[in-house]
Protein backbone atom coordinates (compact mmCIF):
# COMPACT_ATOMS: atom_id res chain seq x y z
CA UNK A 1 0.00 0.00 0.00
CA UNK A 2 1.25 3.42 -1.05
CA UNK A 3 0.78 6.24 1.72
CA UNK A 4 0.19 10.06 0.33
CA UNK A 5 0.74 12.76 2.25
CA UNK A 6 -2.48 15.34 3.54
CA UNK A 7 -1.36 17.99 1.18
CA UNK A 8 -1.28 15.09 -1.80
CA UNK A 9 -4.45 13.39 -0.91
CA UNK A 10 -6.21 17.07 -0.60
CA UNK A 11 -4.80 18.23 -4.04
CA UNK A 12 -6.22 14.82 -5.56
CA UNK A 13 -9.68 15.25 -3.89
CA UNK A 14 -9.75 19.24 -5.74
CA UNK A 15 -8.65 17.98 -8.74
CA UNK A 16 -11.29 15.47 -8.26
CA UNK A 17 -14.05 18.03 -7.41
CA UNK A 18 -13.37 20.41 -10.15
CA UNK A 19 -13.94 17.36 -12.21
CA UNK A 20 -16.99 16.38 -11.09
CA UNK A 21 -18.46 19.74 -11.37
CA UNK A 22 -17.27 19.62 -14.46
CA UNK A 23 -18.91 16.79 -15.69
CA UNK A 24 -21.90 17.75 -13.87
CA UNK A 25 -22.25 21.14 -16.31
CA UNK A 26 -21.89 19.03 -19.27
CA UNK A 27 -24.50 16.31 -18.35
CA UNK A 28 -27.19 19.23 -17.04
CA UNK A 29 -26.43 21.52 -19.90
CA UNK A 30 -24.99 20.26 -22.91
CA UNK A 31 -23.01 21.51 -25.08
CA UNK A 32 -23.47 23.53 -28.34
CA UNK A 33 -21.95 24.67 -31.20
CA UNK A 34 -24.34 27.72 -31.75
CA UNK A 35 -22.97 30.78 -30.08
CA UNK A 36 -26.90 32.23 -29.83
CA UNK A 37 -27.44 29.27 -27.54
CA UNK A 38 -23.95 29.13 -25.30
CA UNK A 39 -23.66 30.42 -21.44
CA UNK A 40 -20.23 29.61 -21.25
CA UNK A 41 -17.02 28.40 -23.27
CA UNK A 42 -14.99 25.42 -21.40
CA UNK A 43 -11.21 25.31 -21.03
CA UNK A 44 -11.55 22.55 -24.09
CA UNK A 45 -13.28 25.53 -26.28
CA UNK A 46 -16.54 23.53 -26.41
CA UNK A 47 -19.79 25.52 -25.54
CA UNK A 48 -21.89 25.08 -22.92
CA UNK A 49 -25.57 24.87 -23.94
CA UNK A 50 -27.74 27.35 -22.15
CA UNK A 51 -30.67 27.28 -24.48
CA UNK A 52 -32.91 25.28 -21.66
CA UNK A 53 -34.46 23.43 -24.98
CA UNK A 54 -35.06 25.80 -26.98
CA UNK A 55 -33.17 26.18 -30.19
CA UNK A 56 -31.18 29.66 -31.61
CA UNK A 57 -31.31 31.08 -27.95
CA UNK A 58 -30.12 31.21 -24.69
CA UNK A 59 -32.83 30.91 -22.21
CA UNK A 60 -30.95 30.21 -19.04
CA UNK A 61 -29.19 32.69 -16.77
CA UNK A 62 -25.54 32.19 -16.19
CA UNK A 63 -26.29 31.91 -12.72
CA UNK A 64 -28.10 28.44 -13.17
CA UNK A 65 -24.36 26.99 -12.15
CA UNK A 66 -25.58 27.64 -9.00
CA UNK A 67 -27.62 24.42 -8.83
CA UNK A 68 -24.32 22.37 -9.86
CA UNK A 69 -23.61 23.31 -5.72
CA UNK A 70 -27.08 21.97 -4.34
CA UNK A 71 -27.77 25.43 -4.01
CA UNK A 72 -30.56 27.38 -5.70
CA UNK A 73 -31.57 30.42 -7.67
CA UNK A 74 -32.98 33.10 -4.68
CA UNK A 75 -30.91 32.11 -2.53
CA UNK A 76 -28.89 35.35 -2.95
CA UNK A 77 -25.54 34.07 -3.56
CA UNK A 78 -25.96 33.48 -7.60
CA UNK A 79 -23.17 36.01 -8.73
CA UNK A 80 -20.93 34.31 -5.79
CA UNK A 81 -21.16 31.13 -7.65
CA UNK A 82 -20.88 32.16 -11.16
CA UNK A 83 -17.56 33.33 -10.30
CA UNK A 84 -16.68 29.88 -8.32
CA UNK A 85 -17.73 27.90 -11.50
CA UNK A 86 -15.62 30.16 -13.79
CA UNK A 87 -12.78 29.45 -11.83
CA UNK A 88 -13.21 26.24 -10.66
CA UNK A 89 -13.52 24.67 -14.65
CA UNK A 90 -11.78 27.86 -15.92
CA UNK A 91 -14.81 28.88 -17.48
CA UNK A 92 -15.19 32.15 -19.69
CA UNK A 93 -18.85 33.40 -19.54
CA UNK A 94 -20.06 34.48 -22.98
CA UNK A 95 -22.93 35.98 -24.57
CA UNK A 96 -24.25 37.24 -28.07
CA UNK A 97 -26.62 39.88 -28.72
CA UNK A 98 -27.52 41.56 -31.98
CA UNK A 99 -24.18 40.30 -33.81
CA UNK A 100 -22.04 41.37 -31.07
CA UNK A 101 -20.36 38.72 -28.44
CA UNK A 102 -19.74 39.51 -24.79
CA UNK A 103 -17.32 37.69 -22.42
CA UNK A 104 -16.26 37.91 -18.79
CA UNK A 105 -12.92 36.81 -17.40
CA UNK A 106 -12.38 36.19 -13.68
CA UNK A 107 -8.58 37.74 -13.31
CA UNK A 108 -7.78 34.10 -11.92
CA UNK A 109 -8.61 32.52 -14.51
CA UNK A 110 -6.22 31.31 -16.92
CA UNK A 111 -7.62 30.97 -20.81
CA UNK A 112 -6.45 28.31 -22.88
CA UNK A 113 -5.37 28.80 -26.28
CA UNK A 114 -8.56 26.64 -27.26
CA UNK A 115 -10.84 29.20 -25.11
CA UNK A 116 -9.08 32.17 -27.27
CA UNK A 117 -9.53 30.06 -30.40
CA UNK A 118 -13.19 29.49 -29.79
CA UNK A 119 -13.73 33.52 -28.91
CA UNK A 120 -11.87 34.26 -32.02
CA UNK A 121 -13.68 32.11 -34.69
CA UNK A 122 -16.64 33.08 -33.09
CA UNK A 123 -15.34 36.73 -34.07
CA UNK A 124 -14.74 36.20 -37.26
CA UNK A 125 -17.97 34.38 -38.00
CA UNK A 126 -20.01 36.68 -36.68
CA UNK A 127 -18.55 39.92 -37.65
CA UNK A 128 -19.70 41.68 -34.83
CA UNK A 129 -17.92 43.60 -31.95
CA UNK A 130 -16.65 42.33 -28.97
CA UNK A 131 -17.27 43.24 -25.52
CA UNK A 132 -15.29 42.82 -22.30
CA UNK A 133 -15.19 42.68 -18.43
CA UNK A 134 -12.55 41.34 -16.11
CA UNK A 135 -13.33 40.91 -12.44
CA UNK A 136 -11.05 40.28 -9.91
CA UNK A 137 -11.23 37.50 -7.43
CA UNK A 138 -13.61 38.69 -4.88
CA UNK A 139 -16.19 39.61 -7.79
CA UNK A 140 -15.62 43.46 -8.63
CA UNK A 141 -15.05 44.41 -11.70
CA UNK A 142 -11.24 45.60 -12.96
CA UNK A 143 -12.03 46.36 -16.73
CA UNK A 144 -15.39 47.61 -18.22
CA UNK A 145 -13.51 47.82 -21.51
CA UNK A 146 -16.36 48.83 -23.92
CA UNK A 147 -15.86 47.03 -27.12
CA UNK A 148 -13.11 45.66 -29.45
CA UNK A 149 -12.44 43.88 -32.56
CA UNK A 150 -9.40 43.24 -30.97
CA UNK A 151 -8.71 39.88 -29.74
CA UNK A 152 -5.43 40.68 -29.11
CA UNK A 153 -6.19 43.62 -26.88
CA UNK A 154 -8.42 41.75 -24.79
CA UNK A 155 -5.82 39.05 -23.97
CA UNK A 156 -3.09 41.68 -23.49
CA UNK A 157 -5.02 43.59 -21.14
CA UNK A 158 -6.08 39.92 -18.96
CA UNK A 159 -2.39 39.04 -19.07
CA UNK A 160 -0.96 42.91 -18.02
CA UNK A 161 -3.14 42.50 -15.23
CA UNK A 162 -1.93 39.28 -13.86
CA UNK A 163 1.78 39.91 -14.45
CA UNK A 164 1.91 43.19 -13.45
CA UNK A 165 2.23 43.34 -9.62
CA UNK A 166 1.32 47.26 -9.30
CA UNK A 167 -2.29 46.26 -9.60
CA UNK A 168 -2.44 43.94 -6.74
CA UNK A 169 -4.16 46.40 -4.57
CA UNK A 170 -6.84 46.94 -7.59
CA UNK A 171 -6.89 43.11 -7.84
CA UNK A 172 -7.05 42.10 -4.34
CA UNK A 173 -5.28 39.43 -3.97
Amino acid sequence: MVWRGVGELAMSHERQSKKSILEKAKTKFGLTEDVLEAGYVLGDGSMLNFSGGSEGERNLDHTEVIELYGKYIGSGHESKYVSIFQREVNAMRISESEGSLSIQLNIVQNPTDAQWLKIGRLLRDGGGDLYFDIYNKTGKKVIDAGKTRSLCEVRAKMEYLVLNPRYSSVIDY
